[in-house]
């Protein structure tokens, strides 16, 4: 058996052209080089874009809640109306007002005087008896804190106007 096996040496020698392949250069080479910095882009724009995504649903959410929280605020002025309490129920008035156009107008808070409030509001193509009627009301509370007006029924026509002001946007 061991004879069978056994082959006879070659008298021509066969050469195989040499692979001259290198690695390092190739296509790729340089295609797995790049794949990281491309799996992070591909990475860091995916987390900003949801980021992006979140800011936005928090923002709108914070739009949609803006009338909720107005009406809390009217609640605690109502009490004040019920209690008498004038200067406190214009305070409340004028804040959950300011706060409402804050929030559901994108206004900051640093910008809401009566002017920028008429000028951005009207850039969002609010009717403009709606922002006269809103003026107005802001006005009468200035007035009122900073002049001692404490009419009664005064009181109770602002509030039913605030209170119709924010419910009508909803």
């Amino acid at each position: 058996q061991a004879i069978n096996e056994y082959k006879p040496p070659q008298t021509e020698a066969k050469f195989r052209q040499k692979n001259n392949f290198s690695f390092m250069g190739s296509k790729i080479f340089w295609a797995l080089s790049f794949l990281p910095f491309l799996f992070s882009a591909i990475l860091f724009g995916w987390k900003y874009r949801e980021e992006a995504q979140i800011n936005n649903s928090v923002s709108d959410q914070k739009k949609i809640n803006a009338v909720s929280e107005a009406n809390k605020g009217l609640k605690v002025t109502q009490n004040h109306l019920a209690e008498g309490l004038h200067e406190a129920f214009y305070k409340e008035l004028s804040k959950t007002l300011l706060d409402y156009i804050s929030i559901k107008y994108d206004i900051p808070t640093i910008k809401l005087t009566k002017n920028n409030v008429r000028e951005q509001l009207t850039k969002q193509h609010i009717d403009k008896n709606k922002i006269d009627r809103l003026i107005l009301i802001l006005e009468t509370c200035e007035s009122a804190l900073f002049s001692g007006l404490t009419k009664s029924e005064s009181m109770e026509t602002i509030f039913r106007e605030s209170s119709d002001f924010i419910n009508s946007d909803s």
